[in-house]
């Protein structure tokens, strides 16, 4: 993975706040999860899996178990539900308000849901138009018709999977996050696992333990520094005619942040 590749997944992930990080034997899939106070006493544990190439879980399905404890505990794990990519809008409209709950920025998500459709219809939205400011029924039919173009379409998918990086309940309608009302007192592991036919188990993708009481959140990148385009010796030019009007960024990278990433 390169710097640029571990900023991109690092800054999705500080949108989230994570609590741990666990790694299977695929080093392109990772399971996150952080824990979000709720009411009344409890917490949301929240859970995604993340592939580096999103073609190789998209459609599949998840099975989510789950057991009080650290992931030593003798306790047996419990299924607690499976995830798969949503084609219902009535569904869809609850789990994208169920993340509402703990998502840091949901106020923007019917926004962007219209204008990520617009792009996938390849229909630019009209100048003036007005954006919904609620999770409605219309809202969840249009993501509804973006995850099937995203079934074809790989650009639409990675656009798809970066706006789920920042609100939960676009991933929980795609079939890679999980949430769970828990007492904010507990600590809980969770296991994800690639399930096949008759809803068997294949593999497990990831393991997690959530401490409800303790939530976790990245610490923020340092100041954006230039990068500029590589230049090409055989044309014997001091800089890239890409970098000609503009700049590319990178984000600063304290050792405590780096610490944080995915190894």
């Amino acid at each position: 993975m390169n710097l640029l590749q571990s900023l991109a997944l690092g800054l999705g992930l500080a949108l989230l706040g994570i609590n741990l990080l666990a790694q299977n034997a695929d080093p392109l899939v990772f399971t996150v999860g952080n824990s979000y106070p709720s009411v009344a006493g409890k917490s949301h544990n929240y859970l995604l899996w993340q592939p580096g190439d999103v073609t190789a879980t998209y459609g599949k399905q998840f099975a989510v178990y789950g057991k009080d404890g650290l992931a030593s505990s003798a306790m047996p794990y419990v299924r607690l539900g499976i995830q798969t990519v949503q084609t219902s809008p009535s569904a869809i409209q609850a789990l994208l308000i169920l993340g509402g709950q703990f998502d840091h920025d949901a106020a923007s998500l019917p926004e962007r849901i219209v204008a990520l459709h617009a792009e996938a219809q390849a229909q630019p939205l009209a100048v003036g138009a007005i954006l919904p400011t609620e999770i409605n029924s219309d809202v969840a039919q249009k993501l509804a018709q973006i995850m099937t173009t995203a079934s074809t379409d790989p650009e639409i998918l990675q656009s798809l999977i970066s706006l789920g990086r920042a609100h939960p309940g676009v991933m929980m309608a795609m079939g890679h996050g999980f949430a769970i009302e828990v007492p904010s007192a507990t600590t809980n592991t969770y296991e994800v696992r690639e399930i096949g036919v008759g809803n068997t188990d294949i593999r497990a993708i990831g393991r997690v333990t959530l401490n409800a009481s303790s939530p976790y959140s990245l610490p923020p990148a340092g100041r954006p520094f230039a990068n500029p385009h590589p230049v090409d010796p055989a044309l014997q030019l001091v800089a890239s005619a890409k970098d000609h009007l503009n700049v590319r960024l990178r984000w600063g990278m304290s050792n405590t942040l780096r610490a944080a990433l995915p190894k």
